[in-house]
């Protein structure tokens, strides 16, 4: 698997987005993991499998009926003995906090990969992914604090949202150097910062924002600055965006 679908990307602060080829496992783990609804279901008790909303987007990367139907159908492959481990699939739950495609057999992986391929879902979270990440592209730098401010002025304005994107550079909470693209409609990309301005991705998922307040508080909740990064201290927003607004 490879993102983004261009060779390049040049993002904000010197930071370049390379094609990188993606881990089978890990893109296979992200998709369960989100779109599906694994993350929701083991992470707190009484969340439904689509709190992320993948199947509110428009087109909709799932339905519950296709959920339903490619859980069926992966929980019942078969290879050499071994099943998927996702307890899930058959109404089981599972305390790993992590889904059990990355300790998948490769045969097996293959055989749910094609299986998968059949939906329009790799493809959804791939052009959401993009949409973020590209919306920040000709960017505006302001401080943290400065857009927090402007912000906080505009709660009461709904027409401030319509386009915002954030980009943070620091650390997540795993102590991981990283880019994080947040948009006001919920969905969050983070990119590992690599060697000599070079960054791969990392994940993608949706939060839920009913409202000017959470979306606020999506896009203000900003990877932990460093000082041994540079711009840490600083964000980025759509250049067009910071014209209508004053920033």
């Amino acid at each position: 698997m490879k993102l983004p679908s261009v060779p390049v990307i040049e993002l904000p602060g010197g930071y370049r987005w390379v094609q990188h080829s993606i881990e089978d496992k890990a893109w296979q783990a992200h998709l369960v993991k989100h779109p599906l609804g694994i993350d929701a279901l083991r992470r707190q008790k009484g969340l439904p499998w689509n709190n992320e909303g993948w199947d509110r987007i428009s087109p909709p990367a799932i339905t519950e009926a296709t959920r339903g139907q490619l859980a069926a159908d992966v929980s019942s492959l078969s290879y050499d003995g071994k099943r998927c481990a996702v307890k899930e699939f058959r109404a089981g739950k599972s305390q790993n906090p992590e889904p059990e495609c990355y300790d998948c057999p490769p045969n097996l992986l293959s055989l749910c990969r094609v299986r998968f391929a059949k939906e329009p879902l790799s493809a959804r979270y791939s052009e959401e992914t993009l949409r973020v990440v590209q919306a920040i592209v000709d960017a505006r730098k302001v401080g943290r604090a400065q857009l927090e401010r402007r912000l906080m002025l505009g709660l009461s304005q709904p027409g401030l949202w319509s386009g915002l994107v954030v980009m943070t550079v620091g650390r997540t909470d795993r102590g991981v150097p990283a880019l994080r693209i947040s948009s006001s409609d919920g969905v969050r990309v983070e990119l590992r910062i690599l060697s000599a301005g070079q960054v791969a991705w990392r994940t993608t998922y949706r939060a839920s924002v009913a409202g000017p307040i959470s979306q606020f508080n999506h896009v203000r909740d900003a990877v932990t600055g460093d000082p041994r990064l540079s711009l840490s201290e600083d964000c980025f927003v759509p250049r067009d965006w910071g014209n209508r607004h004053g920033i």
